[in-house]
């Protein structure tokens, strides 16, 4: 999956390289005024592309590194309807954007503009913006997930559905610990591309995961029902919502991309507890208030 990062000032004419870019399988692209300058007060945009036509979905995370001391990063960032963002800056670390984005429908790249506003003169060729790629993850048009970091690309193993993966058929056989929640690919780390495997099952591109299957426990982590807010819900567990349902969708895709950015999020990347199943039915603890004998 090819990714594109261009940068371009505002009123120019000329495009150049962007001397130093050495972000892995991308590109910068640096459009200047006539007088190879860039004044205090230019706007400059990165526009970052992700996937390309072919893939199904697709999404990226990574960070974009620009020279605090010469920019000034504006924070609202724009992006299409279809994608869901998360960034993330600290003041430990500054000219670092960490930047999650996820494509959610089919037949467009999709991109994220970041803007940035100089604060003194630019010449051209000073090394003024990187995006270094982390973690790439794509579903393609060959019915494949994959997963991707500088180091190369893999497949991500197809695994069985339904019954087939049922707590009563698994659950045993899942040593308390082994997954933390949001670890839908089962590879023991929560990543872009778990969110990326929801998103397969909220927009129905592949079976949704059975109620209390542990596909469908490791991902159904919204409501986080953490035990943090000292109220009823917070004492169900993650996953039950109002109406005593559970159910994996966008919700949860949100809260693995944030989590893939840096944000805490409760619940997410914590083990399965080693009662996460009730012995009696083989089916997740129902909240008291959904029935559950004490």
């Amino acid at each position: 999956m090819a990714l594109c990062c261009a940068l371009f000032a505002s009123g120019c004419e000329a495009t150049r390289p962007l001397a130093g870019d050495d972000a892995p399988r991308a590109s910068a692209i640096v459009n200047v005024a006539p007088s190879g300058d860039l004044a205090i007060g230019d706007t400059v945009h990165v526009r970052l592309t992700v996937g390309q036509d072919t893939d199904v979905l697709s999404g990226i995370v990574g960070t974009l590194r620009f020279d605090a001391e010469r920019l000034t990063l504006l924070p609202k960032l724009s992006y299409p309807s279809d994608m869901l963002v998360a960034s993330r800056t600290t003041r430990t670390l500054p000219g670092q954007l960490k930047l999650a984005a996820l494509r959610t429908e089919r037949g467009d790249t999709g991109a994220v503009t970041v803007r940035l506003v100089a604060r003194r003169p630019l010449t051209v060729g000073t090394r003024l913006v990187s995006f270094d790629v982390e973690e790439r993850a794509r579903f393609g048009s060959d019915g494949v997930l994959y997963r991707a970091t500088p180091a190369g690309e893999r497949a991500v193993p197809r695994r069985m559905t339904g019954a087939a993966r049922s707590p009563r058929a698994m659950g045993v056989f899942i040593a308390a610990g082994e997954y933390p929640y949001g670890d839908v690919t089962q590879d023991s780390v929560v990543s872009l591309t778990d969110a990326v495997q929801i998103i397969l099952w909220a927009v129905s591109l592949q079976p949704s995961p059975a109620p209390g299957s542990l596909d469908e426990v490791l991902g159904n982590v919204f409501p986080i029902n953490s035990g943090v807010g000292g109220g009823q819900a917070d004492l169900d567990g993650p996953g039950w919502n109002g109406t005593c349902d559970r159910t994996v969708d966008v919700t949860d895709a949100v809260a693995v991309i944030w989590w893939a950015v840096g944000q805490p999020i409760p619940v997410i990347g914590t083990a399965l507890p080693p009662d996460w199943l009730d012995s009696a039915n083989s089916t997740p603890w129902r909240p008291l208030r959904c029935g559950r004998t004490p």
